[in-house]
């Protein structure tokens, strides 16, 4: 996978996906926001800024058209879509092997669960 694409809205301040990935994966990772809320994030954020004409107040297909403009802004990469209020667990490998690895059945995701290490 070479990008990841969060269309976001009223979220400026409360990335929960990207917040839950590792720095690693962070550095993949483009927020495609609407005009109106490009000034809210920091310049250290990768923006796909939406035109003025896909706004969320007044088009009822905004989220259509928001995927629409990934699809073409991805289209000769690897990426991948998610919403942005996505927590990541990791289950112990004893559901899958039978051999437990872990205390519990699941924990939240740690950069050691990083698999483009």
């Amino acid at each position: 996978m070479d990008r990841i694409f969060i269309p976001t809205l009223f979220r400026a301040d409360n990335q929960i996906s990207f917040n839950h990935l590792s720095p690693s994966l962070q550095k993949k990772t483009t927020f495609v926001v609407q005009a109106w809320e490009k000034k809210k994030y920091s310049s250290e954020y990768d923006l796909l800024v939406l035109p003025r004409k896909i706004n969320i107040h007044d088009d009822y297909l905004c989220l259509a058209k928001t995927r629409e403009i990934i699809h073409r802004e991805g289209k000769n990469t690897k990426y991948v879509m998610m919403d942005d209020d996505m927590t990541f667990k990791r289950r112990n490998a004893k559901y899958r092997t039978g051999v437990s690895d872990m205390e519990k059945s699941k924990r939240d995701c740690t950069n050691k669960d990083d698999s483009s290490r």
